[in-house]
Protein backbone atom coordinates (compact mmCIF):
# COMPACT_ATOMS: atom_id res chain seq x y z
CA UNK A 1 0.00 0.00 0.00
CA UNK A 2 1.37 3.24 -1.14
CA UNK A 3 1.05 6.16 1.39
CA UNK A 4 0.09 8.95 0.16
CA UNK A 5 2.20 12.53 0.96
CA UNK A 6 1.08 15.46 1.91
CA UNK A 7 0.33 16.71 -1.69
CA UNK A 8 -1.87 13.80 -2.54
CA UNK A 9 -3.64 14.48 0.48
CA UNK A 10 -4.69 18.17 0.15
CA UNK A 11 -5.03 17.24 -4.18
CA UNK A 12 -6.91 14.31 -3.62
CA UNK A 13 -8.26 11.67 -1.58
CA UNK A 14 -8.47 9.56 -4.33
CA UNK A 15 -5.73 6.79 -2.86
CA UNK A 16 -7.40 6.72 0.19
CA UNK A 17 -11.03 5.36 -1.36
CA UNK A 18 -11.82 1.85 -0.67
CA UNK A 19 -8.50 1.41 1.23
CA UNK A 20 -7.38 1.36 4.82
CA UNK A 21 -6.23 4.19 6.40
CA UNK A 22 -2.29 4.28 6.34
CA UNK A 23 -1.07 2.52 9.39
CA UNK A 24 -4.50 1.56 10.89
CA UNK A 25 -5.77 -2.02 9.87
CA UNK A 26 -9.70 -0.86 9.78
CA UNK A 27 -10.72 0.32 6.13
CA UNK A 28 -12.13 3.92 6.03
CA UNK A 29 -13.46 3.38 2.85
CA UNK A 30 -15.12 6.76 1.27
CA UNK A 31 -14.49 8.65 4.54
CA UNK A 32 -10.82 9.44 4.36
CA UNK A 33 -11.60 12.23 7.16
CA UNK A 34 -12.29 9.81 9.75
CA UNK A 35 -8.76 8.54 9.16
CA UNK A 36 -6.56 9.89 12.53
CA UNK A 37 -3.32 11.13 10.29
CA UNK A 38 -5.62 12.69 7.43
CA UNK A 39 -7.56 14.79 10.19
CA UNK A 40 -3.96 15.49 12.09
CA UNK A 41 -2.40 16.47 9.01
CA UNK A 42 -5.27 18.76 7.91
CA UNK A 43 -5.04 20.50 11.15
CA UNK A 44 -1.70 21.11 11.30
CA UNK A 45 -1.90 22.72 7.49
CA UNK A 46 -4.91 24.76 8.88
CA UNK A 47 -2.64 26.47 11.54
CA UNK A 48 0.19 26.82 9.15
CA UNK A 49 -2.08 28.52 6.35
CA UNK A 50 -3.89 30.70 9.19
CA UNK A 51 -0.05 31.54 9.97
CA UNK A 52 1.21 32.92 6.66
CA UNK A 53 -1.92 34.39 5.81
CA UNK A 54 -2.05 36.89 8.79
CA UNK A 55 1.14 38.88 7.40
CA UNK A 56 4.11 39.89 8.96
CA UNK A 57 2.75 40.64 12.17
CA UNK A 58 2.41 37.03 12.71
CA UNK A 59 -0.92 37.22 14.79
CA UNK A 60 -4.73 36.55 13.91
CA UNK A 61 -7.93 36.51 15.70
CA UNK A 62 -9.88 33.85 15.74
CA UNK A 63 -13.56 34.72 17.16
CA UNK A 64 -16.67 33.51 18.06
CA UNK A 65 -20.33 33.29 19.92
CA UNK A 66 -19.32 31.00 22.39
CA UNK A 67 -18.38 32.26 26.01
CA UNK A 68 -16.73 29.98 28.60
CA UNK A 69 -17.01 32.57 31.15
CA UNK A 70 -20.66 33.26 31.09
CA UNK A 71 -22.34 32.85 34.72
CA UNK A 72 -25.73 33.11 35.93
CA UNK A 73 -26.96 34.66 39.20
CA UNK A 74 -30.76 34.44 40.62
CA UNK A 75 -33.26 35.31 43.06
CA UNK A 76 -34.98 38.16 44.67
CA UNK A 77 -34.08 41.34 44.34
CA UNK A 78 -33.16 43.67 47.61
CA UNK A 79 -30.84 45.73 46.39
CA UNK A 80 -30.21 48.28 43.30
CA UNK A 81 -28.16 50.86 43.83
CA UNK A 82 -26.55 52.70 41.07
CA UNK A 83 -22.98 54.44 41.65
CA UNK A 84 -20.74 56.53 39.74
CA UNK A 85 -16.62 55.96 40.32
CA UNK A 86 -13.99 58.78 40.13
CA UNK A 87 -13.65 58.48 36.26
CA UNK A 88 -16.73 58.95 35.68
CA UNK A 89 -18.39 55.89 34.77
CA UNK A 90 -21.55 54.41 36.23
CA UNK A 91 -22.28 50.91 37.79
CA UNK A 92 -25.02 49.14 39.48
CA UNK A 93 -24.56 46.58 42.72
CA UNK A 94 -27.55 44.39 42.74
CA UNK A 95 -28.18 42.02 45.44
CA UNK A 96 -29.92 38.32 45.06
CA UNK A 97 -31.43 36.71 47.71
CA UNK A 98 -31.94 33.02 47.61
CA UNK A 99 -32.26 30.05 49.70
CA UNK A 100 -31.42 32.82 52.83
CA UNK A 101 -28.20 33.10 51.22
CA UNK A 102 -27.37 36.70 49.45
CA UNK A 103 -25.09 37.41 46.30
CA UNK A 104 -24.22 40.81 45.35
CA UNK A 105 -22.77 41.57 41.73
CA UNK A 106 -21.67 44.85 40.57
CA UNK A 107 -22.81 45.18 36.64
CA UNK A 108 -21.50 47.70 34.02
CA UNK A 109 -23.31 51.15 33.20
CA UNK A 110 -26.23 52.03 34.89
CA UNK A 111 -28.98 48.90 35.06
CA UNK A 112 -31.45 49.82 37.68
CA UNK A 113 -34.39 49.69 35.08
CA UNK A 114 -33.86 45.52 34.73
CA UNK A 115 -33.75 44.88 38.07
CA UNK A 116 -37.26 45.51 39.78
CA UNK A 117 -37.43 45.01 43.27
CA UNK A 118 -38.74 42.35 45.45
CA UNK A 119 -39.46 40.43 41.95
CA UNK A 120 -37.90 36.66 41.38
CA UNK A 121 -34.90 37.48 38.38
CA UNK A 122 -32.51 35.58 37.28
CA UNK A 123 -28.93 37.34 35.39
CA UNK A 124 -26.49 36.10 32.95
CA UNK A 125 -23.23 37.80 32.59
CA UNK A 126 -20.02 37.69 31.72
CA UNK A 127 -17.71 38.33 34.93
CA UNK A 128 -14.61 41.22 34.74
CA UNK A 129 -12.99 43.83 36.62
CA UNK A 130 -14.11 46.53 38.42
CA UNK A 131 -17.67 45.13 36.87
CA UNK A 132 -19.71 42.59 34.93
CA UNK A 133 -21.12 42.68 31.73
CA UNK A 134 -24.80 42.17 31.76
CA UNK A 135 -25.93 39.32 28.82
CA UNK A 136 -29.79 38.96 29.71
CA UNK A 137 -32.09 39.19 32.32
CA UNK A 138 -35.58 37.12 32.73
CA UNK A 139 -38.18 38.51 35.51
CA UNK A 140 -40.64 36.30 36.91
Amino acid sequence: MKIPTVLSVLLSDAELRGKACPGVNSGYGLAPWRCPVVRLLTAFLLVVLLSFSSGCSGAFFVGGAINPNTQTVSGLITVVHVSISSDGSFGTIVTFVSSGAATSVNFCGDQHSQFPMNQFVQASFNPGTPCANLIVVVAG
